[in-house]
């Protein structure tokens, strides 16, 4: 009989749950990044179906979310606000992935070599961010997010254009967005294994940015293997089986 160890945890301030098998050593691991308004109890399934397949998986409360809320949405006055609030989450997180990386590396039972990331919608911008700002990651699998933080925004914002951005408040967000957007980095820089998987129907997050993202690195790789993989599933902003099975067999695949 197999068994699944669950521990849940606070480290600085961070509440995590970490999932791997019954005398676990020196297993690969992977981060999962919930969405926007959940906590680290949105991709439990997800884990609890990695560490069945022998890798351990790690959930988190994200900066702002979950047992860490501070009540910043009553401060949110426009959509600008809203916006620049939801990237600072972002932000404030990839610290955290830091903290959980550097802590669980060091963990008998976790091989630091082999730790990847993966998120589901606002948790899979994060993973795109984390590539940017860290060299230690071996993969990640972002599910319903963008790599395109700018035209992202544009996007939400119902804006046609950057040229759109008048308000000082979204001229000062747009701003803050192209700083921190890992769109030309993911493309000219990243070589490491990635699979992007959106929803073709998703009015959310279109599917078109991730589509787009894979057509330039496509041509960038010309007649190489490309690293990043795109699985596009008949389903709107939603996480289905499907998508959960692809992203664990290819997880299992590449770490």
């Amino acid at each position: 009989m197999k068994k699944i160890i669950t521990e849940l945890g606070n480290l600085k301030s961070i509440p995590y749950m970490l999932f791997h098998e019954e005398g676990a050593v020196n297993l690969p691991l992977v981060i999962i990044c919930h969405g926007y308004d959940n906590d680290r109890f949105e991709g439990a399934s997800y884990a609890l179906k990695l560490a069945s397949e022998g890798i351990a998986s790690l959930c988190f409360d994200m900066a702002k979310q979950g047992e860490r809320y501070d009540g910043f949405i009553d401060n949110i006055t426009c959509d600008a606000d809203f916006g620049k609030a939801l990237f600072t989450i972002i932000e404030e997180s990839y610290d955290d992935i830091e903290t959980l990386m550097e802590h669980f590396s060091k963990d008998d039972r976790i091989d630091g070599d082999r730790i990847a990331i993966s998120g589901i919608s606002h948790g899979a911008n994060l993973c795109f961010y984390a590539l940017k700002k860290n060299k230690r990651l071996k993969a990640s699998v972002p599910i319903l997010g963008s790599p395109n933080f700018t035209d992202l925004i544009t996007y939400s914002m119902e804006k046609e254009s950057q040229d759109q951005f008048i308000d000082s408040k979204e001229v000062e967000l747009l701003d803050y967005i192209k700083g921190l957007d890992p769109y030309d980095y993911l493309i000219n820089e990243e070589i490491r294994p990635m699979l992007v998987i959106n929803g073709e129907k998703d009015d959310d997050v279109p599917a078109k940015f991730s589509k787009e993202f894979h057509q330039k690195i496509l041509l960038k790789s010309k007649d190489e293997s490309s690293p990043v993989e795109l699985f596009i599933a008949d389903e709107h902003h939603y996480v289905s089986r499907e998508m959960i099975a692809k992203a664990i067999e290819w997880l299992k695949n590449n770490l």
